[in-house]
C-alpha cells in the first residue's frame, strides 16, 4: 500500500501480486490488491477480487464496501454504488468519505436533494472535508476517475 500512497503503482501491484502468489487465500492481500486495480483504471477487475475476497471473510470490514462502491463509480455504475454506500453507511455512519461518494451518485442520477443531504452529512462529520486535498492524496493514475466523482458533485450544484 505504501508504494501506491508514493505513486509507484506498478511496484505496488507486482508486490501485491508476489505477496497473493505466496499467499493466494490472504483476504488482506485480496483487499490490498483491490484497492491498487481501482486506482490503476481496473475497476472491473477489482469488482471480481472484491467478491473473492468476500468469499473469503463473509465478515469483512466496511472498507471493502467502500472499495466495492468506489470500483462501480468509476465504471458509472451509480446505482449499484448507491446500494453498496448505504450498506456501507450502516455499518459505519460516521463515514464521511461514503457520504461524498453518495452525494456524487445521487447527482450523476439527478437525485440532487438527496446528494445535498448526504454533503450535509460530509459537512456534519468533517466540517472541514475538503475536495482538493483528496484530489491531491488519492492516489489515482488517472484523474478523470477521480474527476468523475466531482463531476456528480458539481452536477447537484454542490461547493466544490
Amino acid at each position: 500500500m505504501a508504494l501506491l500512497w508514493y505513486r509507484e503503482a506498478d511496484k505496488a501491484l507486482a508486490e501485491v501480486q508476489r505477496s497473493l502468489a505466496l499467499a493466494p487465500s490472504s483476504a488482506e492481500g485480496l483487499l490490498t490488491l483491490a484497492h491498487i486495480l481501482i486506482c490503476n483504471g481496473s475497476a472491473a477487475a477489482a469488482i471480481d477480487v472484491i467478491d473473492a475476497y468476500k468469499r473469503l471473510d463473509p465478515f469483512h470490514p466496511d472498507l471493502a464496501l467502500y472499495f466495492l462502491a468506489e470500483a462501480r463509480i468509476s465504471l458509472g455504475q451509480f446505482d449499484e454504488a448507491v446500494a453498496v454506500l448505504k450498506q456501507r453507511l450502516e455499518r459505519n455512519p460516521n463515514s464521511e468519505t461514503s457520504y461524498a461518494l453518495l452525494a456524487a451518485c445521487y447527482g450523476h442520477l439527478g437525485r440532487f436533494a438527496e446528494s445535498r443531504a448526504a454533503w450535509a452529512e460530509v459537512m456534519r462529520i468533517a466540517p472541514d472535508f475538503s475536495i482538493e486535498r483528496r484530489r491531491r492524496i488519492l492516489p489515482f493514475r488517472n484523474p478523470d476517475d477521480f474527476e468523475r466523482r466531482v463531476e456528480g458533485l458539481r452536477i447537484a450544484g454542490l461547493p466544490v
